[in-house]
């Protein structure tokens, strides 16, 4: 499970009118960052985290979906 944050820029000269910055975290006691999308002028970027190291000798991978 994830959970899902927005955040939204007003009268930005680089990103588009609606600004869309969205973020996926998720949903237990690390709260990891797993996919961020961006909006601006030129188009959209997103990323999705494909596997992570925790330097506790942890690790993991998958599909957020």
């Amino acid at each position: 499970n994830t959970l899902p944050v927005s955040l939204v820029i007003r009268n930005s000269k680089r990103y588009s009118k609606r600004g869309d910055f969205a973020f996926w975290f998720t949903d237990d006691e690390r709260h990891m960052p797993v996919r961020i999308k961006i909006r601006a002028k030129v188009g959209s970027i997103g990323m999705d985290l494909m596997e992570y190291k925790d330097g506790r000798g942890g690790s993991g991978s998958g599909n957020i979906e």
